[in-house]
C-alpha cells in the first residue's frame, strides 16, 4: 500500500536531508509541489529540488506522487533530466534533479518575440527531444504531458522533464487510459477517451514541432470540447513555405489521425559525427 511505499522511500533515501542542501532560488509553484534552485554543500554543484507534500491526499494520490520517483530513477539518458535522488523529510517528498541553465523552451519562444527559428534550430529540439522520448518509451513509460514548458534547455541540450503525470506501464500493459495532459496537445485517441500508448506522445512532439515552426498550436478553439471537435475532424494549417518539405512530412505524419500510422519517436541517424551527436541529416523513423 501507499503507506509501505512511504516506508521503502524513505529507507531508501535515509542518507539524503535538506540539510545536504543550500536554496539559491525559488523556482516556482506546479500543481502537486514547490520547486527550488539549490546548491549541494558537498561539492557546490546546482540542483532542482522539488518539494511535494505527503499529507491531504487520498492514497492514490499519494501513489502517484511516489509514481515520479519510480518513473525518474528508471531513466538514464543525455535527452531526459536527471534524477539525483530523493528523501522524505516532514512528510514532504524531496525529489532531486539536474538544473538547466538555459530555462525551457517555452520562455525561449517567448524571447523570440515572433521571430520564427531557423530549420536547423528546429531539428535540433525535435531529434533530441525524440531522442530522450525514446527512451523514455523503451523503459515502458509515456510521458503523457510533453510541451515546450516541459522541455528544457541545458549547454549540451534539450532535456524532458516534468514527468510527474508520466505513466508507468506494467509488463504486460500496452496502453493507458486515464486523460491527462496539455489540452491543445491532446491525441485523438485522448479527445475520444480511448486506450492510448506511446503514439500518443508521439502527436504531441508533433504539436511541439508545429508550434516551433508556426508559434502557435496546430489546433486552436475556445473551448475543449471545440478543441476537441478540431482535432478529431480537421487538418492543421500547412507549416509556413520557408520550411524544408522533409519537416512538413515529418510533422504530418507525427499528427496522423490514427495512431498506427505515426512514426515512432525512435531516431534513425544517417550520418555520425563520432562523438554519439546526431548529423542534421537524421530523421525519425515513419514505419
Amino acid at each position: 500500500d501507499v503507506r509501505r511505499s512511504c516506508a521503502n522511500l524513505r529507507a531508501a533515501m535515509s542518507t539524503l536531508s535538506m540539510s545536504d542542501f543550500e536554496v539559491v532560488s525559488f523556482l516556482g509553484k506546479g500543481t502537486t509541489g514547490s520547486v527550488y534552485k539549490v546548491r549541494r554543500r558537498a561539492d557546490g554543484a546546482l540542483l532542482v529540488v522539488k518539494a511535494i507534500m505527503l499529507t491531504g491526499y487520498s492514497e492514490v494520490q499519494r501513489r502517484e506522487i511516489i509514481n515520479e520517483v519510480t518513473v525518474m530513477s528508471r531513466a538514464s539518458h543525455p535527452n531526459v533530466i536527471a534524477y539525483e535522488g530523493s528523501f522524505v523529510e516532514r512528510d514532504t517528498l524531496h525529489i532531486v534533479m539536474e538544473h538547466c541553465e538555459r530555462g525551457d523552451l517555452a520562455m525561449l519562444l517567448e524571447a523570440r518575440a515572433g521571430a520564427p527559428l531557423a530549420e536547423g534550430e528546429v531539428w535540433a529540439h525535435l531529434l533530441q527531444t525524440a531522442s530522450g522520448l525514446h527512451h523514455l518509451h523503451s523503459r515502458k513509460v509515456l510521458h503523457r504531458d510533453l510541451k515546450a514548458k516541459n522541455l528544457f534547455l541545458a549547454a549540451d541540450g534539450v532535456k524532458i522533464g516534468d514527468l510527474g503525470v508520466a505513466r508507468l506501464l506494467g509488463a504486460s500493459t500496452e496502453f493507458a487510459s486515464t486523460v491527462v495532459g496539455t489540452p491543445y496537445y491532446l491525441s485523438p485517441e485522448l479527445c475520444e477517451n480511448a486506450p492510448y500508448n506511446e503514439k500518443s506522445d508521439v502527436w504531441a512532439l508533433g504539436c511541439l514541432v508545429y508550434e516551433l515552426c508556426s508559434l502557435r498550436p496546430p489546433f486552436l478553439a475556445s473551448n475543449q470540447m471545440a478543441l476537441a471537435r478540431k482535432i478529431l475532424t480537421t487538418e492543421p494549417v500547412p507549416l509556413p513555405a520557408a520550411y524544408s518539405m522533409e519537416l512538413h512530412f515529418l510533422a504530418s505524419k507525427m499528427l496522423e489521425k490514427d495512431a498506427a500510422r505515426r512514426p515512432s519517436a525512435k531516431v534513425h541517424p544517417a550520418g555520425d559525427d563520432g562523438c554519439g551527436r546526431l548529423s542534421a541529416e537524421a530523421y525519425i523513423a515513419v514505419r
